[in-house]
């Protein structure tokens, strides 16, 4: 066995394989604690390594190993002391240890650690949700879930009481958010308020940026819708359906810049077909614009054009360029036009342009 990492003399062979496998609860808030899952929680060990050290079985075409390391996992204090971090997902759905729990972590004041398992039907696979105290339950909203959970238009919402553990999903009355995740939630009053996130709409498009805010009355279960903001998506994709190359030109733009940094291998760079339309790709040549410095770091290119902000963001197979406003008709074309025509002399290849919302 390797010993790169060390869990101790209660976590023994046997052990790690009694609970190697991630699982879901048989009953309702079934007591799934044991020391491999309670030493992976306090160790912050992968659950790869470990998977390593006591040679396990590899994840590949059998079962994922259980992790503690989450994305999308809530963490709520109660008034009692108590932290309850509640489900998440590990890896992404390429990774042979890829799996969205329905479990719940409870840190206890006097640092016990207890897990709780669920079945599906209880409490169904939940990742990228917010969870907010209310009196004496916790509402977890929102989702994002395996593909075949989500539904269009719909809001999840449960309803989870730490007195004994049990959940309820809440029937909404009204026009929510839609299938949200991602999102930020605060209690205000007797009400939950959500903003920002992405709402997943289905067919090719996926997901898309939630823009409004949201209010959900805690004591009707009713939403309520408080604002329309105005924005257009405009979406530029390879008219081929392949993947596109700005990640590879800007790998080669960052080299020209700033040179051979400790011989960095330079062979997954790509020299643009066109340079300076893929430099200028998001500096419209027939509008006046001014470039804004973007404070979401994920934004590619943030420009101004008639005091209305348009960002751009770059996929792997999309372009999306935003316009956070109302803007004239005639100016998003040419903007739209602009934008794939340089993507089309950057890459040497055709564009097609789509409008999302």
């Amino acid at each position: 066995m390797a010993s790169s990492i060390n869990p101790g003399q209660v976590v023994t062979s046997a052990v790690f394989s009694q609970w190697r496998d991630a699982r879901r609860g048989s009953t309702p808030a079934e007591n799934l604690t044991n020391p491999y899952w309670v030493w992976l929680i306090r160790s912050e060990e992968s659950s790869w390594a470990a998977n390593e050290h006591f040679g396990g079985p590899s994840s590949f075409g059998g079962n994922p190993c259980w992790s503690a390391d989450r994305f999308g996992q809530s963490s709520t204090l109660l008034p009692d002391g108590r932290q309850i971090s509640i489900a998440g997902e590990h890896e992404d759905h390429y990774d042979p240890d890829f799996f969205i729990y329905n479990d719940i972590f409870i840190h206890h004041p006097d640092d016990r650690i207890e897990i709780l398992g669920f079945p599906i039907e209880t409490f169904p696979p939940t990742d990228f949700h917010s969870a907010t105290l209310f009196e004496d339950e916790i509402i977890v909203i929102g989702n994002l879930g395996y593909p075949d959970q989500r539904q269009v238009g719909s809001t999840q919402v449960l309803r989870v009481s730490p007195s004994d553990w049990s959940i309820q999903t809440q029937v909404t009355n009204g026009k929510g958010p839609g299938w949200i995740s991602s999102h930020e939630a605060s209690l205000e009053g007797d009400s939950i308020i959500i903003r920002s996130g992405e709402v997943w709409v289905g067919g090719e498009i996926g997901l898309l940026e939630n823009f409004d805010d949201w209010k959900l009355d805690l004591n009707s279960w009713t939403w309520e819708q408080l604002t329309q903001r105005k924005v257009t998506i405009i979406e530029a994709l390879r008219e081929d359906g392949e993947a596109n190359q700005l990640f590879e030109m800007e790998m080669w733009s960052f080299r020209q810049e700033y040179g051979d940094l400790a011989g960095e291998d330079a062979s997954g760079e790509v020299k643009p077909k066109d340079i300076e339309a893929y430099l200028e790709r998001y500096e419209p040549s027939s509008l006046a614009f001014e470039t804004v410095e973007a404070e979401d770091e994920g934004s590619s290119a943030l420009i101004q054009v008639d005091d209305i902000q348009v960002r751009f963001d770059e996929g792997s197979y999309s372009i999306r360029m935003t316009i956070l406003g109302s803007l004239d008709e005639e100016k998003i074309a040419l903007l739209s036009e602009d934008l794939r025509s340089k993507l089309e002399k950057a890459e040497g290849t055709p564009y097609k342009i789509r409008r999302l919302k």
